[in-house]
């Protein structure tokens, strides 16, 4: 059961920030509005340092997102995380991204366009609001949404999901049928097509306007769905495991990215960036990054955090809670301790409380990134996407 507001609150000023938000075991997505958050741990999440006058020492959620809205923004961006391989952390980033980049004050809609559903299944089961199914009425009612964000379920103020399910594994074989010149049976319809993938591209790039970052959660293809999300996207993110199989499948994404600017004739700039999933297994992280950074397409867009070696990943998903929203697993203290024994249960508690904060910071860190990415958009907003007057099918 949530503890009461005056007990959390007295919990965080004796802690002074040491730990994070209190729940309960059956804590969902949702329920980190429900947390207490000290100074400390506000900077944190935030990447910023509050001024002296700042006399709180806690804040509610809404309130650690107004701080967040006053900072300085910079242009809405549309991130797809993808990897053609399968297991290597996709679900988990964007859970966890988006979570932070709501707590930071931003207005966030995640799409799930990966068949398995997984990142909708964390969330909310949003029935027939789902990707495929926005495709297939925008066929026949073209100006019925304005954005696709439009079709999305709102979960809470601020951030909307646009789900998936087992029709999303129809969408790529649906859109193949317009979007592709082996369907069309003349140049007549073909061209048709075209103006029709242009009016779903402008769907997509409408939705930038009404939020500060849409989140898409890519299944592990190079099917249709993923090509048309990848030449919307403004920054792609790219998690690799530490074999060589997620690495060989670099080549594959930029082929898809080329295919995206050549086939379907879009011009987007999209940033690309590679983070390294240190999962449980044996390979060596240090001789990995090594190798990747003397890569001269992956060095220059590597991440500079990777997601470590963490128990926090896998209860993240068993809970569907956001990680920052969990608290560490501290070592039960005993009674009648020797004085050798304390020592060990402090030196326990600090690795436990590390492994529990390192999980976290891997987010904030991938967040200030994006921010940075924002910012740079702003400044140049030369370099906005924009569609060419000829396709180049």
């Amino acid at each position: 059961m949530v503890l009461k507001l005056s007990s959390r609150i007295n919990i965080f000023l004796q802690q002074k920030g040491q730990g994070m938000a209190i729940f309960s075991k059956k804590s969902k997505f949702t329920d980190m509005e429900k947390g207490i958050y000290s100074k400390s741990q506000l900077e944190f999440l935030l990447s910023l340092e509050l001024d002296s006058t700042e006399s709180r020492e806690a804040f509610t959620y809404k309130e650690m997102r107004k701080v967040g809205q006053d900072q300085k923004r910079g242009e809405p961006l549309v991130v797809m995380v993808f990897n053609q391989k399968g297991g290597v952390g996709k679900t988990l980033t964007c859970f966890n991204l988006a979570a932070i980049s709501h707590a930071r004050g931003k207005n966030v809609t995640l799409i799930d366009i990966d068949g398995q559903a997984n990142l909708s299944k964390l969330i909310k089961e949003v029935g027939e609001n789902n990707v495929y199914n926005f495709i297939k009425g925008w066929r026949t009612r073209p100006d019925a949404y304005d954005a696709i964000t439009d079709y999305a379920t709102e979960i809470m103020e601020g951030f909307r999901l646009l789900g998936s399910g087992a029709e999303n594994f129809n969408a790529s074989s649906y859109l193949d049928r317009f979007f592709m010149r082996e369907s069309a049976e003349d140049e007549g319809e073909f061209e048709a097509n075209t103006e029709q993938f242009v009016s779903l591209f402008q769907k997509v790039k409408n939705s930038k306007e009404k939020n500060d970052i849409i989140i898409v959660d890519a299944g592990p293809s190079r099917g249709t769905l993923n090509q048309f999300f990848f030449s919307c996207a403004d920054v792609l993110i790219c998690p690799l495991n530490t074999d060589e199989f997620s690495y060989e499948g670099i080549e594959d994404l930029l082929e898809s990215r080329e295919f995206s600017e050549e086939v379907y004739g879009i011009n987007n700039h999209c940033e690309i960036r590679f983070l390294i999933n240190d999962r449980d297994q044996e390979e060596d992280l240090d001789a990995f990054i090594d190798s990747v950074s003397r890569d001269p397409i992956v060095g220059p867009n590597l991440l500079g955090t990777f997601l470590p070696k963490s128990k926090y990943f896998k209860k993240s998903i068993k809970e569907k809670t956001p990680i920052f929203c969990l608290s560490p697993d501290m070592p039960k203290h005993k009674k009648n301790y020797s004085a050798k024994d304390e020592e060990i249960n402090q030196e326990e508690a600090r690795l436990a409380k590390k492994e529990f904060m390192d999980s976290i910071k891997c987010f904030v860190d991938i967040a200030d990134e994006i921010d940075k990415i924002s910012l740079m958009e702003t400044k140049e907003s030369s370099r906005s996407s924009e569609v060419n007057a000829t396709f180049n099918w």
